[in-house]
């Protein structure tokens, strides 16, 4: 069993992406963005799922735009182009599935 904190406020700071496990079947990493800062558009080699904890955030997936809040959970397949752009102060959690 493993515990990790990822904590909903990062202050002042912009955006953050942080590791929290790393693990032989995936990766779970931590992401914060304050209102309004973007990720430019990228892909993961792996499956990937995320989770929307607080906050809104708009994924532009290969030209489809879906919005997410914590209702949410969104899969995206290897290779799929995406970006983010945060509506509202925006925390989940990712994992890419190995």
């Amino acid at each position: 069993m493993k515990i990790v904190t990822a904590a909903h406020d990062i202050g002042d700071q912009n955006k953050r992406a942080v590791r929290v496990l790393n693990e032989e079947k995936f990766d779970c990493i931590h992401m914060h963005l304050k209102k309004d800062e973007k990720i430019s558009t990228h892909h993961a080699k792996t499956d990937v799922v995320i989770i929307v904890r607080a906050g809104k955030v708009e994924f532009n997936i290969e030209g489809e735009v879906v919005t997410l809040t914590n209702e949410d959970v969104l899969y995206l397949e290897p290779f799929e182009e995406h970006s983010l752009h945060a509506i509202e102060e925006t925390d989940l959690i990712l994992f890419k599935v190995n």
